[in-house]
């Protein structure tokens, strides 16, 4: 589906065409709660399980939080295509998560890709995260050949890609995570970025929070997003974001009513 690039958002790359003719990302953050998260991680553990990564549960939030949201604001899950100066926005029909993946034996950077998460068990995004982080997983063999093309071929094939709406949900994503955290960073804010709404997850620490006026310890992350603001307003954004929060902070996920069921 296509919807037509006019009006208020187009006005906004007018206005600031001279000023920041690539920048059109605004950036909010929300601090995540993990105490629910690691109570569902224990109980796949008691069961013999390995306990879904991190970054599966925040992937698999915000996939649910942008299929509730798509039927109403449909560009949460769009890009925007550029064709010779037409500009369109093209709204995706499914979900696929990109996650930034660190080639540390290519000193680069990969993007794999997991489709439809929001329908998969953690367990599942956790098994395909560890292999799009191998360095012998297609995807990554594929890019690092792409990385090594000459330029002008580079060049060509990048601006291909970015106009194609199949390609740009197998292999970019329809939202993209960089889970900075692992490295020690606390907020990730990205500009530029490949896809319209992108993520960043922050390391898990003991901070102070107030709950019910009590100040209490607890591990939490802060969780941060860009997003291209000629695409959606920032009404829509900081309502998903409210309700990513929740689901992660209350671990809103069919894998943790499975768990209860099991034990009775």
């Amino acid at each position: 589906m296509e919807l037509k690039y006019t009006g208020f958002h187009r006005l906004l790359e007018i206005d600031h065409y001279s000023h920041q003719r690539d920048s059109w990302q605004i950036h909010l953050f929300n601090e995540i709660e993990v105490d629910r998260i690691e109570a569902l991680r224990e109980a796949f553990k008691k069961k013999g399980l390995k306990a879904p990564s991190y970054t599966a549960f925040v992937m698999k939030g915000i996939a649910q939080a942008i299929a509730e949201f798509r039927p109403k604001y449909p560009q949460i899950n769009s890009f925007l295509k550029n064709w010779f100066g037409f500009k369109s926005i093209v709204v995706f029909d499914g979900i696929s998560a990109g996650c930034s993946v660190a080639l540390d034996h290519e000193d680069a950077v990969s993007v794999g890709v997991v489709q439809e998460p929001q329908s998969k068990s953690l367990m599942t995004i956790t098994e395909e995260l560890v292999q799009i982080s191998n360095p012998n997983h297609q995807s990554v063999k594929n890019l690092v050949f792409f990385f090594r093309l000459p330029r002008l071929l580079q060049r060509f094939l990048h601006e291909v890609s970015k106009r194609s709406t199949k390609m740009r949900y197998e292999n970019r994503g329809t939202f993209c995570i960089n889970p900075v955290g692992k490295f020690g960073v606390d907020a990730h804010l990205s500009l530029p970025q490949t896809s319209c709404l992108q993520f960043g997850m922050g390391v898990i620490r003991d901070r102070v929070v107030a709950r019910k006026g009590v100040p209490l310890v607890v591990k939490t992350f802060y969780l941060t997003v860009s997003f291209d603001r000629r695409l959606m307003n920032g009404r829509p954004c900081a309502m998903l974001m409210e309700r990513i929060q929740k689901i992660l902070n209350q671990a809103e996920f069919d894998d943790w009513k499975k768990m209860e069921l099991s034990d009775r």
